[in-house]
């Protein structure tokens, strides 16, 4: 009976309530959301909720019968248990956290809200407690029976809602508009025919119009009235501009490099079945090149290290969603984007599509981008250009919300993001959206201040506690990620703000042009050392390309910003390049203040570094099908040994 929600910052849990339109009073729904059983026959449609797919059962199945989550949902919460945390009331929510904070013994461990996975532990019959936990299960049949979401069954007696018929509703999920109670969950059965096999034939391109945009340069035609299309169709041609344009984006001997290259990205998960004497360890990793995160996750020497393409790591925390592991379209998700979009959008087969046939598995990229070919621009690069197109704004297929929100959240080697990577207000159909906003996190294209870490280890870092914390520091996602985005995408420089009172912040105001630094001038790093620029530019630009994350101090403006700058500037002084002395931190040069980077300017940049991670997805499937790279994850240790 306890609430079901998502998991916010602060690990509070959200319970299910429905909200009076006229009162704004709350009514909270008595039934046992935290199974997923039961809310799996509760909905006739497939449904999102709570970052959480709730698909229909029984599967594959038409129409939808209310007594099936009515049984279930009684036979539950009947069985004569008790509560691990009795304290808690169970209808606790966010809006009890200031009655909480003003009675810290309220709650048991510092939890305000009960948000166990498993809130309840059978009573047995020969336990003492029996008869007390049969009354308490009696009430919660009581609670239940009464409770206005059993007491909702909605005409079910079509297979299929005449909204959807119609073309009223676009997005193929019933609504549950007008039918109380207002949970959000669809109040419709609707039947979708569904279909994942590959189409016969020989592959080619879902865009067959590939060719006009992405060599031509010839868009569709759209209606010079309609605002959002003209915005959608600038938006590609910026970016087919970015992928094609003056020799384009292609597996030059940089990219290369670093898409062949195996990153350190978590530790293994430890098997006794499993032989890890042959990985390296944390103490392997020494002097400048130690990734960071080791340290900052408190990693013990002897732990082995998981390394992988950094393709690999971008494909599992994006692209095996709905792809699947084996990258046959048989994903966890595949089915849902075609039952969300009623039948419209089907995973591709990346095996028998743009890396097969499995018998050659270059033939069909050859057949196809070889007439397009060159020296320089090889049939694999215009393989990644396209795939790059179509997860950035190509796809004329639509990609549900629930499923891109679920991709942004996705955990990083068994470590879950604190905060998603995608705003679920502002989602876009793009797979590769996530790698967009990693790297925009980078540049804070959010327009949010993030506070300067001053603890030791981490100085002038962004802070680890911070929104940017959506970058996992505690393994190889930040890391990764902050190397993947400047790969022939030169970072901008960061300029840390310092109020009257001495608090420091990347302010998202002065992000600058990295070609505005001028030659032989000292600059910070994002491992908080200084460093000099160039004294001959280098691609334009005097900072180091080495250097992944430039930053500098605003001087301030005004009497106290100014002496509150110089103040900081002191504190923090670092040692100067004798080893001996030490040097205040860098103001920003005047030169550089007047190329401040706009919104478009920070969203271009991490459209280029979102590329990157789309010729590294290209580079890793390629090789796994190839059968040049093993597809293994972090708790996966059995398969080092295996073909």
């Amino acid at each position: 009976m306890l609430p079901f929600g998502y998991t916010h910052l602060i690990g509070i849990y959200t319970p299910k309530v429905v909200i009076d339109p006229n009162t704004l009073e709350s009514t909270f729904l008595d039934a046992p959301w935290r199974s997923l059983i039961y809310r799996n026959t509760l909905t006739p449609f497939t449904y999102a909720d709570d970052y959480t797919i709730f698909p229909h059962m029984p599967m594959n199945s038409a129409g939808h019968d209310c007594r099936a989550s009515r049984l279930l949902g009684t036979w539950m919460v009947s069985i004569p248990a008790r509560r691990k945390w009795s304290l808690i009331e169970q209808k606790a929510s966010e809006d009890d956290l200031d009655e909480a904070a003003s009675d810290p013994n309220a709650y048991p461990g510092g939890a305000r809200v009960d948000n166990l996975s498993q809130p309840y532990e059978e009573v047995l019959p020969d336990d003492a407690g029996y008869s007390l936990a049969q009354a308490d299960a009696q009430q919660r049949v009581n609670l239940f029976h009464d409770g206005l979401r059993y007491q909702t069954c909605p005409d079910n007696s079509d297979i299929v809602d005449p909204a959807l018929l119609s073309g009223a509703n676009s997005t193929g999920s019933p609504s549950s508009a007008g039918v109380p109670p207002a949970d959000g969950v669809p109040d419709h059965a609707h039947w979708v025919t569904t279909d994942l096999t590959d189409r016969p034939g020989a592959w080619s391109p879902r865009r067959n119009d590939w060719e006009d945009v992405l060599v031509r340069h010839t868009f569709p035609p759209v209606s010079s009235t309609d605002a959002a299309a003209i915005a959608v169709q600038n938006a590609e041609k910026s970016l087919v501009d970015m992928l094609t344009t003056g020799g384009g984006v292609t597996f030059d001997s940089k990219l290369t490099s670093f898409v062949s290259t195996r990153v350190p990205l978590a530790t293994w998960k430890v098997k006794s079945s499993c032989d890890l004497s042959r990985e390296k360890t944390a103490q392997s990793y020494t002097g400048p090149t130690r990734p960071r995160w080791l340290d900052i996750g408190g990693v013990a020497p002897s732990a082995p290290i998981f390394t992988k393409l950094p393709g690999g790591a971008v494909f599992d925390m994006v692209c095996i969603n709905c792809h699947g592991p084996k990258m046959d379209s048989q994903g966890r998700q595949a089915d849902t984007v075609q039952m969300l979009t009623g039948g419209v959008s089907r995973v591709a087969n990346f095996r028998t599509g743009l890396f097969g046939p499995p018998e050659n598995p270059t033939a069909n990229r050859e057949r196809v981008f070889g007439p397009q070919s060159s020296a320089t621009v090889t049939p694999d690069s215009w393989g990644a250009r396209y795939m790059s197109w179509m997860a950035l704004g190509g796809t004329k297929a639509q990609i549900p919300a629930a499923v891109l929100q679920l991709v942004g959240r996705s955990d990083v080697a068994g470590t879950q993001r604190p905060s998603p990577l995608l705003d679920p207000t502002a989602l876009s159909g793009n797979m590769l959206a996530a790698a967009q906003a990693a790297c925009g996190a980078l540049v804070l294209d959010d327009n949010q201040a993030e506070a300067v870490d001053l603890v030791a280890g981490n100085m002038l870092g962004i802070d680890r506690h911070s929104k940017l914390y959506r970058l996992i520091q505690s393994n190889g996602d930040a890391e990764l990620w902050r190397t993947m985005c400047t790969v022939n995408n030169p970072p901008p420089v960061l300029g840390i703000r310092v109020s009257k009172l001495g608090a420091a912040t990347f302010d998202p105001t002065v992000v600058f042009a990295a070609a505005g630094y001028p030659a032989s001038t000292r600059i910070g790093n994002y491992l908080g050392k200084l460093e000099s620029t160039a004294a001959n530019a280098v691609n334009g630009s005097y900072v180091s390309p080495d250097n992944l994350g430039p930053w500098c101090v605003m001087p301030g403006d005004g009497d106290a910003e100014i002496a509150a700058t110089t103040d900081f500037r002191n504190k923090y002084a670092v040692v100067a390049a004798n080893g001996v002395d030490k040097e205040p931190l860098p103001l920003c040069p005047s030169s550089l203040l007047t190329g401040i980077l706009q919104p478009d300017d920070k969203a271009a940049w991490a459209r280029r570094g979102a590329i990157n991670a789309g010729f590294a997805v290209f580079y890793y499937v390629n090789q796994v099908i190839q059968g040049k790279e093993k597809a293994i994850r972090y708790n996966e240790c059995e398969l080092l040994s295996g073909p």
